[in-house]
C-alpha cells in the first residue's frame, strides 16, 4: 500500500522522522521542488515518478505547505493510495506563527487559510485518510503507531519506541495561540470540525489532577527560590561594595597617621595636638576594621546562602524534568499492559493480515505501574478526610524541609513508617491492632480505606 503523509511545520520534520520509520515500512521522502520556475504540476510529477518506481508498501512524506490538491489527484489514480496528515491544531499552529513574527491577526487568517483547504480535503477523502493532531502525536507516539498502522494494515510497526522529544512552540506563544483560538468563532468553529475527524489518542489527554498539583507545586517553589536567590545575590553585592568602601576609608586613615608621625620630628606644633589626633584616627581605623569584619562576614553568609538557594533551584527544576519524563513515559506506557494470561487473543477482522507479536521491550528503572498506583492512592488519602496535610507537615519537618508532596510521601513511607496521617488517624495503633497489614507493609490509611472499613476494624485518634 502507498501511504502520502503530509506534516504541518517543517520544524516537526526531524521529530517525527522516526516516528514515521517506527511503521517499519520504506520511507520515502519527496521535497518540494525548489528550482526557479518550479510549479506544484513540477511536484506532482515527481510524485508520480516514485510511487510508480517503488511496488511495494511504502510511506512518500512531503514538506509541501498545502498539499491537497495535489493528494487529491494522486488518491483518484489509485483506489488503493490512503493518505495521513500530522496538521496544527489552531493554538499551535498561531502560536507557531506568532513565534515567527507574525501578528495575531495575520496568524491567525494563515491558520484559517490552510486549515479550510485541509478541512475540504479530508471531508472529500474521509474514508481513506486518517488527520492526527501534532501535540497528540508528539504526547503519545505509540498510540499514534497502534492507531495507523491497524488502519494501514502495517504489521511490522514498532510499539516499543519513547515518546519523542517536544518542538512545539514555547509556552506563552501557545497561551496566545490558545486565547486567540477560543475568541475567534471562526477559528473556533473550524477548530471542532477539524478535531471531530482528527483520530482520538485516548493517552495524550489523560491528565491527573494530582499529577499536574504536583507539578504546579514544584514550580511554585521554583519561583520562590528563584526570587530568594536573585535577592540573596543583589544583598551579597551591596555588602562586598560596603566592604570595599570601609576598607578604603581604614587605608586613607592609615596614610594619615603615617604622614602624622613622619612629620612630627620635622615640625613643632606649638599646642602638641598632634599626638591626640593620632590617638583619634587609630580609634576610628580600629572601628572601621571592626565594622569591614562584620560586613565581610555578612557578605559571605549572604554568599553561601545564594549557593544553597542556587542548588536548591537546580534540583527542583531537575525534579520538575523527570517529573514530566515519567509523565509522558507512564501515559504512554498505559498501551502497552499485556492482556491477562486468562483472555484469549483477539482474532484478526476480516480482510486484516494477523500482527507479528513483538518481543518485550527492556524494562526501565522507573515502573509505570507502580508510580500509577501510588498516585491514585495519595488521592485517594487526600479525600479521605482523614488525612491533614497542614498537620502532616507541621509533624513532620524533615517533609516540610524537602518540599515533598505529603499526601504521596504518606502513602509511600510515612504511613508504614508509623507516622499519623492526622489528628483523627493513627498510623502506629493501626498497624499495632492489625499486625497482617503491618507485615504485608501496606499504608495503614489505604488499608483502612479500602478494607478495613467494611471489615469493621477500628482506628484511633493521634496521640
Amino acid at each position: 500500500m502507498h501511504v502520502l503523509v503530509a506534516i504541518q511545520g517543517k520544524q516537526y520534520q526531524g521529530s517525527l522522522q522516526p516516528l514515521i520509520s517506527a511503521f517499519g515500512e520504506r520511507v520515502v521522502n519527496v521535497s518540494p521542488i525548489s528550482v526557479d520556475g518550479a510549479t506544484n504540476a513540477d511536484l506532482l510529477e515527481k510524485f508520480r515518478q516514485q510511487l510508480k518506481a517503488i511496488s511495494s508498501s511504502a510511506l512518500f512524506v512531503t514538506q509541501a505547505t498545502k498539499p491537497w490538491a495535489m493528494f487529491e489527484i494522486l488518491l483518484s489514480e489509485d483506489p488503493g493510495r490512503r493518505c495521513l496528515i500530522v496538521y496544527e491544531p489552531a493554538a499551535v499552529g498561531i502560536a507557531r506563527r506568532m513565534e515567527a513574527g507574525e501578528t495575531a491577526a495575520d496568524a491567525a487568517e494563515n491558520w484559517l487559510r490552510e486549515g479550510r483547504g485541509l478541512l475540504e480535503f479530508a471531508k472529500a477523502n474521509q474514508q481513506r485518510t486518517i488527520l492526527i493532531r501534532i501535540d497528540e502525536a508528539l504526547a503519545a507516539p505509540r498510540d499514534m503507531l497502534q492507531a495507523c498502522a491497524d488502519k494501514f494494515m502495517f504489521d511490522l510497526a514498532d510499539l516499543s519506541g519513547k515518546p519523542l522529544g517536544n518542538v512545539l512552540p514555547q509556552p506563552v506563544y501557545r497561551l496566545l495561540g490558545g486565547a486567540l483560538a477560543n475568541q475567534m468563532p471562526s477559528v473556533r468553529s473550524l477548530e471542532d470540525s477539524l478535531s471531530a475527524m482528527a483520530l482520538p489518542l485516548a493517552s495524550a489527554a489523560e491528565w491527573r489532577v494530582g499529577e499536574l498539583d504536583q507539578v504546579a507545586e514544584k514550580y511554585r517553589l521554583l519561583i520562590k527560590d528563584q526570587e530568594i536567590l536573585q535577592r540573596t545575590k543583589e544583598e551579597a553585592a551591596a555588602m562586598r561594595q560596603a566592604a570595599f568602601l570601609a576598607e578604603r576609608a581604614a587605608q586613607d586613615l592609615r596614610r594619615q597617621i603615617k604622614a602624622s608621625h613622619e612629620s612630627r620630628g620635622a615640625e613643632t606644633d606649638p599646642l602638641d595636638n598632634r599626638a591626640a589626633h593620632v590617638a583619634e584616627l587609630e580609634a576610628e581605623v580600629a572601628q572601621l576594621r571592626d565594622i569591614f569584619s562584620d560586613i565581610q562576614a555578612l557578605a559571605e553568609t549572604k554568599t553561601a546562602e545564594a549557593t544553597s538557594h542556587r542548588m536548591r533551584a537546580q534540583n527542583v527544576q531537575a525534579d520538575l524534568i523527570q517529573a514530566r519524563a515519567e509523565l509522558l513515559e507512564a501515559r504512554s506506557a498505559t498501551i502497552l499492559a499485556p492482556p491477562a494470561a486468562s483472555a484469549a487473543p483477539p482474532s484478526p477482522a476480516r480482510g486484516l493480515r494477523p500482527r507479528i507479536e513483538k518481543p518485550p521491550a527492556a524494562k526501565s528503572r522507573f515502573k509505570p505501574r507502580t508510580w500509577l498506583r501510588l498516585q491514585q492512592e495519595a488521592r485517594l488519602v487526600a479525600a479521605s478526610g482523614l488525612f491533614d496535610r497542614q498537620w502532616y507537615l507541621e509533624k513532620n519537618a524533615d517533609v516540610r524541609t524537602a518540599g515533598a508532596n505529603p499526601a504521596l510521601h504518606f502513602v509511600r513511607y510515612g504511613g508504614q513508617e508509623g507516622r499519623d496521617a492526622g489528628p483523627e488517624f493513627s498510623s502506629r495503633r493501626y498497624l499495632d491492632d492489625n499486625p497482617d497489614v503491618a507485615q504485608a507493609g501496606i499504608n495503614p490509611l489505604v488499608h483502612y480505606l479500602r478494607l478495613g472499613k467494611a471489615e469493621g476494624r477500628k482506628i484511633h485518634r493521634s496521640e
